[in-house]
Order: structure tokens, then sequence, then C-alpha cells
């Protein structure tokens, strides 16, 4: 069962605004334990000290940006060592609002047994569609708001440090269904999302959402997809068609909607190169 008590949040931190300290706080109230992972690379000194002082708050800083998948690593050992059973996971700016979150847990609490690895929430994000069921079985999930059983966690290789940011989420989700867990999206249960820069566009007639990531964001996008298609794809067939598909959108979006198109598609190039030559971690290291 899913209680405050034994559960603990890793929020991870990359140049947060003082906007974020109010995300940071709402979290507090659900958890027994929360630790902040800085992976900023000089945070901002008022916004620190203001960190450290949260009751039931660990706050802390990397000293440089080490990774998604190394800042949620480091939160779930913290957790186990402190024998937590489960760990949200959360990012800097997302927040459930209202009841969400304690809806969150009854519905999850009525659906667990010794399959169940891990609760993901629905996504609200730009232009997204709802769905009708109350929940939904799924193969993977972006991270923030998941609910992970720790226990789980640690029969897998953890999140993967080679990816260091982009399908870390879909590749640990995937470690986990291989293991045989099965992964519950809850419908209903809603957390608010920012993704990249989205927004509405229209070039000559036709209409899209463009997410505008950086031209960065674009090579380990495509460097990280591609190792996910070749180490899950032909299992999770129906999870590359679809993602294959989106990959031919989004370069569509990105010749049509974006900005630097030629410097993103440069980088997706380098993203796909890179996979080819087996080079992973930080870009140009």
């Amino acid at each position: 069962m899913i209680t405050k008590s034994n559960t603990h949040c890793v929020i991870v931190l990359y140049r947060p605004s003082a906007d974020v300290l109010g995300n940071i706080r709402s979290h507090i109230e659900h958890v027994s334990r929360l630790y902040i992972v800085d992976n900023t690379e000089t945070p901002d000194p008022e916004i620190a000290a203001k960190l450290k002082k949260l009751q039931g708050a660990e706050y802390i800083p990397v000293g440089g940006n080490k990774g998604i998948a190394w800042a949620l690593n480091k939160g779930a050992r913290l957790a186990i060592e402190n024998k937590a059973e489960w760990l949200l996971t959360m990012d800097q700016d997302s927040v459930f609002e209202g009841d969400m979150y304690r809806r969150f847990t009854d519905t999850a609490n009525r659906l667990i047994d010794e399959s169940v690895a891990l609760f993901s929430p629905y996504h609200h994000t730009t232009g997204d569609l709802m769905f009708n069921t109350e929940w939904d079985v799924i193969d993977a999930e972006m991270t923030s708001g998941n609910l992970l059983l720790l226990s789980a966690y640690q029969k897998t290789e953890g999140f993967n440090n080679d990816l260091f940011i982009d399908y870390v989420d879909w590749d640990f989700c995937l470690q986990l269904r291989v293991l045989g867990f099965r992964l519950f999206r809850l419908n209903h249960v809603i957390l608010l999302h920012h993704l990249g820069e989205a927004a509405r566009s229209s070039v000559l007639g036709v209409k899209g959402i463009a997410t505008h990531h950086s031209p960065l964001r674009r090579y380990y996008i495509t460097r990280n997809r591609m190792y996910v298609w070749k180490h899950y794809g032909s299992r999770f067939r129906d999870l590359y068609i679809r993602d294959s598909k989106a990959f031919r959108k989004e370069l569509l979006k990105i010749i049509f909607f974006e900005k630097d198109k030629l410097k993103k598609l440069k980088m997706v190039f380098r993203g796909y190169r890179d996979f080819k030559k087996n080079r992973f971690g930080v870009y140009g290291e």
C-alpha cells in the first residue's frame, strides 16, 4: 500500500527559477522525505538557501549537469537507504493540483498487486488528448509524477546514465516490462506538465504543434530513441511503430514550423551518426 510514511520523492532541478519553489513545497506534503537533486552548474545562492531550509527535504547540489538518469538514481538509492518502499519522481515544472495526488494514491492502491512496479499520471501538455478509460496498462511513459516501487527498481539496471537525457524514462520503463512487471497510467489523475516550448503553429494553412526543442535536445532525442528502438523495438513492436511515426512527424514540424531548421536537422543527423558509432553520454565528450 502506498502511504505518506513509506513514500519518498526525488525532484530533479536544472537552472530553476524562483517560481519552482511552490511546486517543490507542494510535493513535501505528500511524502515523508524529499530529495532535491540540483544539476545546475552554479546554483542561484538565494534559491539554494531557500531549498536548504525546507523541512523534510534534502538539497543535493551536484556542481554540474550529470544528467537526469544520474539524478534519479541518486534519489532512488537514498530512498532505499532510508527504508522507503515507493519513490515519487518529479521534475521542476510539474505539479499535482488540488486533490489529484490523493486521487492518484487512492486509485493506485486499488490496483496494486505483486506484478505492478509503476503508476503514472496523465501528463497534460499542449494539445494532447484525454482518455475515456480510468486507467490503461502501458509499456512506457514520461518520468515526472510516477510512483515507482523501489523493490522493482532494484531488479533493474537503474536509469541509464549513457543516455544522459531524453528516453531515459522509456528505457527504464521497458526494463521493467522485460522483467514482467506491469505499468499503469491513471487517466483521470492529471499532472500539469510543461513540454519544451510547445506552441501551435500554422504555415500555408498547415497546422501543428511544435515543441521547439533546442538543437542539442534534438541530438539527444534522436540518438537515444534509436538506442531504445534497437534494444526494445522487436519485443515492443507497437511502441516502435508509433515512435517511428512520431519521429517522421517531428522532422516535418521542424521543417515547416520551427526556427533554426538547419541547426536542428544537423544535430538530428549527428544523433543518428553517434548512435551508429555507439557514442553515448554527454555530447562532445
